[in-house]
């Protein structure tokens, strides 16, 4: 058995003295929770109402108790509140202790531990997460008749059974107990009792003396359980729960809504409802519902199916299927009605009810346009050309669609002038557009130009256009065709030859008759000009063909690239006489000499250098690396990728000093490349280096003309490097010991200490010498040692002590070895620093400890042992 509830995490005020009673500081962070952290140790009841709030949470009393500020603070207790507290769901697990009875123990009861980081914590090394209210809200068991609940802890705990407080252990207050018997008294089968009963409430509690409500309880009846719980100190936290009640959680709530509201004929479009459980199911689920609305179940849409949860299911999708029909129906609403469980396995909750809306199968809109509104009646040596009619749906049909249309009108006469137009016709399913070809027929009689109307004519499962013009269309029949006229223009009369990485600019000539081709026409033309086909421009054929219908055609002049400086040259076009009479030349028309003008190759783009980040520093000692950066420019962007040639000096070594540069390669169609320059780290103390590049000639390039941008520089600074120094501890004053041969104790020892400027970014070795008047050894005046009590070298120089990453200081001890000597005066210890690698010395290098002989008067330091 298990009860599930929320945990939410508060931060208290620091607490100060203040008069009688621990109050909280007025000048603590605005976040932390007034009430937690307040006053201690007080048993306080009578701090929320007798029932249950509206809201299934405890009720402030409404003023300002001994350990409460009022109803406003108290609210964010059980209420997630942004300003006070993070919510996380926890189950406790109850164990059956023995047949029937339930219990759950904890003595360090700090649920939120590693749930919340350090919210909740005063300091961010607090072993626990202490300030936390949790609350199992709307659980249920059946009343038997002989139901107990007790519970021992600490801090504040209010049971509701039915909405009514039974259990107030309010207050911030050491181990407390308290107990629930709901048992029946023999042969009563309802349980009747004042809430001031001593089983429920004590008998001087605040509310209870004033109430004359009862708990009232009968076999077989569904009860409540309401369970609040407050932790408000840092310290012990305790809970412990021992219950004869079978305690489930509330049935799953479910909940509707349409996700997909709108469903739609043709093109289908389905909708769509979901089905939610407020949490995941702990058992096969079905949801019962029924089905109302305007659209009928299986008619206008797919019978719907179960809604079955399995377990940990959470969400059940219910789709509306649309049946298309050809009927005229309007919108039709499909509404599903969540009804309750009939085997208590779930509640209804809100919204219970959603619609979806089937639209109707749109009908398509016709319209009718004359898409080649010219048809030409044929002749002696002229092919007729067809005219049309394109009849266009504005979507398509779900099934084969007949189109009426009414009797051709117009000029021309029916089965006479051009072959017969249909009355009917069927655009099939899924197509949108039929054509309706308008064929001439010839004739000798001369009667001009004639015309063809159609119209299109109501129908079923189509509407037509609101506008009437797009209704009807008109199809000219020409009779006679003239011989057209020629010409020619330049409407592009400068190209520019490609180069230098710029691509090239076409010209064009255009070729024009005065009136569409009645057939195909081809147009004779030559070319001369200072500019040389096939060396200059792609040679032009001499001829082009405009096609049947047309009334133009476009001739591009197309440059080619050189390395020759030859300045503007020109092409001409001249037109000439039509060999089969298909055209005429007429000055008085237009023109019929064109020229394009063809202008040389541009000059290539300068290159040119910037140290966009002209500092670098190298890394080391935890500090970060901050890359240099060169910049190469173009003056234009070029459309291949261009390779900026370069030569690097300066005093600082490529691949040792810096990480080699990368080739510079300008992108296509971009105009700058960027050279980063990488600092490497070595052990070296070195000034400040530099990286020089010097662009050089290229092809598809020229250098800048000013050499302040043809040459750049990047500093690279050393990391500064780690300083050591050696200074004695204290007064640097050791004594020897009273007994030969023994060491002195660490009281009378004395410390050399040996520092760095920062901590070793690494496993670290510092050299040193020993020198001075008194003798290193065993069986001398003195030996060193380290903090762990390890023999240090004492030679006279190229002595090693290490230091691990992350160490900034190192001790030596010098240890006085006792020698009974009461003769011998004063010695000193000497250590002095040695250059290494990975560090420089300062000027505090040597260091003197002094050490004294052992005197006869006891117990003082440095004249004699220390008790």
């Amino acid at each position: 058995m298990e009860l599930k509830g929320e945990l939410r995490d508060l931060l208290g005020l620091e607490r100060k003295q203040n008069r009688k009673n621990q109050v909280s500081s007025l000048h603590a962070n605005r976040f932390n929770h007034p009430d937690f952290e307040y006053v201690v140790n007080i048993h306080e009841q009578g701090i929320v109402q007798l029932n249950l709030g509206g809201d299934g949470t405890p009720a402030h009393i409404g003023d300002e108790t001994q350990s409460t500020h009022g109803p406003d603070e108290f609210h964010s207790w059980y209420h997630d509140d942004q300003k006070f507290n993070i919510r996380k769901d926890f189950t406790i697990p109850l164990t059956e202790i023995r047949d029937g009875i339930f219990q759950y123990e904890n003595n360090e009861f700090f649920p939120l531990d590693n749930m919340v980081g350090t919210f909740g914590k005063q300091k961010p090394t607090d072993e626990h997460n202490y300030h936390f209210t949790y609350a199992i809200r709307a659980h249920q068991f059946t009343y038997k008749g002989n139901e107990k609940f007790s519970f021992r802890g600490d801090d504040d705990l209010w049971l509701f059974i039915n909405g009514k407080l039974v259990i107030d252990l309010g207050g911030s207050h050491k181990v407390l107990e308290a107990e629930i018997d709901l048992t029946l008294d023999p042969g009563e089968n309802t349980f009747n009792r004042r809430l001031s009963n001593k089983n429920l409430l004590g008998p001087d509690h605040p509310l209870a003396k004033a109430s004359n409500e009862r708990l009232i309880l009968k076999k077989g009846d569904t009860v409540s359980f309401d369970l609040f719980f407050a932790e408000r100190h840092r310290f012990n936290s305790r809970f412990k729960v021992t219950t004869s009640m079978l305690i489930l959680p509330p049935p799953p709530v479910v909940t509707i809504k349409a996700t997909d509201p709108e469903a739609q004929e043709f093109p289908r479009n389905d909708g769509e409802f979901t089905v939610c459980l407020d949490r995941p199911a702990d058992e096969e689920c079905v949801i019962q519902y029924k089905v109302t609305g305007s659209a009928t179940q299986g008619t206008d849409y797919e019978e719907l199916g179960k809604i079955v949860f399995q377990p940990g299911q959470q969400e059940v999708k219910l789709p509306v299927i649309p049946k298309t029909d050809n009927e005229k129906e309007g919108n039709e609403t499909v509404i599903v009605t969540l009804q309750e469980s009939k085997n208590k396995k779930y509640t209804v909750g809100t919204p219970s009810s959603a619609t979806v809306t089937i639209d109707d199968a749109i009908c398509p809109i016709v319209c009718i346009e004359a898409s080649d509104p010219q048809a030409v009646e044929p002749g002696p040596n002229i092919t007729g050309d067809n005219g049309a009619f394109t009849i266009t749906l504005d979507r398509p049909s779900w099934q084969d669609l007949t189109i009426n249309l009414k009797p051709a009108g117009g000029t021309a006469t029916d089965g006479k002038d051009y072959q017969s137009l249909p009355t009917q016709i069927t655009i099939p399913a899924g197509d949108v557009e039929y054509v309706i070809p308008v064929v001439p027929i010839q004739d000798d009689v001369k009667e001009g130009a004639e015309t063809v109307i159609l119209t299109l004519d109501t129908g079923k499962g189509y509407e037509l256009c609101q506008n009437p013009e797009d209704n009807q269309a008109t199809v000219t029949i020409i009779d006679q065709i003239p011989i057209p006229c020629a010409a020619v223009t330049a409407p592009k009369p400068h190209a520019k030859e490609p180069g230098n990485g710029q691509p090239g600019v076409n010209g064009l000539f255009t070729i024009y008759l005065e009136r569409p081709a009645y057939k195909d026409i081809t147009v004779h033309y030559s070319i001369s000009g200072s500019a040389t086909p096939n060396a200059d421009y792609n040679a032009l054929s001499g001829s082009v063909l405009i096609r049947q219908g047309h009334s133009s055609v476009n001739l591009p002049v197309i440059p080619r690239a050189d390395s020759q400086r030859e300045g503007t040259e020109t092409v001409v076009l001249t037109l000439k006489a039509s060999p089969d009479g298909s055209y005429e030349l007429k000055p008085s028309y237009g023109k019929t000499q064109a020229t394009v003008n063809i202008l040389d190759m541009p000059l290539p783009p300068f290159a040119s250098i910037v140290a966009s980040q002209p500092v670098a520093r190298e890394p080391g000692h935890d500090k970060p690396r901050v890359d240099g950066e060169f910049t190469i420019r173009l003056t234009y962007p070029l459309p291949k990728p261009t390779r900026v040639r370069y030569r690097v000096g300066g005093t600082a070594d490529q691949g040792r000093d810096y990480t080699h540069l990368i080739d510079a390669v300008v992108p296509a169609y971009q105009t700058i490349v960027k050279l980063p320059v990488v600092p490497l780290k070595d052990e070296e103390v070195e000034r400040s280096e530099t990286v020089e590049v010097s662009l050089l000639d290229g092809q598809a390039y020229d250098l800048d003309p000013n050499p302040r941008r043809q040459v750049a520089t990047v500093q690279i600074l050393d990391t500064p490097p780690i300083e050591v120094s050696i200074k004695t501890l204290g007064r640097g004053l050791a004594c020897e010991p009273r007994e030969s041969g023994d060491e002195a104790s660490r009281q009378d020892q004395a410390q050399f200490a040996i520092e760095l400027s920062e901590k070793a970014p690494k496993r670290m070795r510092v050299a040193y010498g020993i020198s001075g008047s008194a003798t290193p050894g065993r069986n001398r005046d003195y030996i060193l040692k380290d903090d762990r009590g390890r023999v240090l070298g004492d030679k006279s120089s190229n002595n090693k002590i290490v230091f691990k990453k992350g160490q900034k200081r190192f001790i030596i001890h010098v240890v006085p070895i006792g020698d009974r000597d009461y003769r011998e005066r004063e010695e000193t210890v000497t250590a002095t620093l040695e250059d290494g690698n990975g560090y420089i010395l300062t000027r505090r290098r040597r260091a003197t400890i002094r050490i004294k002989p052992f005197n006869t008067r006891p117990g003082l330091v440095g004249g004699g042992p220390s008790n």
